[in-house]
C-alpha cells in the first residue's frame, strides 16, 4: 500500500520540482531533500511519537503506511527525475525544431525513452 501511494505522490513531486512554479518547486525540492538526508528509523519515530504530542493519534499500522509512503514518495521522484534527465535533449531540439509544443515534444519524443530508463 505505501509503495503504490508513495509512488503515485512521487509523480506529483517530480513534476511541481520539474514545474514552471518557483514556490512548489523549492517546496518540493527542499521536501525531497529532507527526506532523503534523514534515516527511514528517525521519520517513523517522529511519526509514531511527535504525532500524538500534536494530538493527532494513529494506530501503529497507519503511522508505518504514512512513514514509508512518505520516504518511498521522495526517493521515486528522484528516479522519475533521474529517467526524465537522461533522455538526450537533443531529442527536445528536434521535436522544437519540427514545431511541436512542449506537450507534443514530452508526449510524442520524451516519455518513452524516459519510462525506459524508469
Amino acid at each position: 500500500m505505501a509503495m503504490v501511494a508513495g509512488s503515485a505522490l512521487g509523480v506529483f513531486l517530480y513534476l511541481g520540482k520539474a514545474g514552471p512554479g518557483k514556490a512548489v518547486s523549492i517546496f518540493c525540492a527542499c521536501y525531497i531533500e529532507a527526506i532523503r538526508n534523514t534515516p527511514l528509523l528517525v521519520q517513523l519515530y517522529l511519526i509514531y511519537f511527535a504525532l500524538p504530542a500534536l494530538g493527532i493519534n494513529l494506530e501503529p499500522i497507519w503511522a508505518a503506511v504514512i512513514g514509508l509512503t512518505l520516504n518511498n514518495a521522495a526517493y521515486t521522484a528522484e528516479i522519475y527525475r533521474a529517467g526524465f534527465e537522461s533522455v538526450p535533449h537533443g531529442l527536445r531540439e528536434a521535436g522544437k525544431a519540427l514545431g511541436m509544443k512542449p506537450a507534443q515534444i514530452v508526449r510524442y519524443i520524451v516519455l518513452l525513452p524516459a519510462t525506459r530508463n524508469v
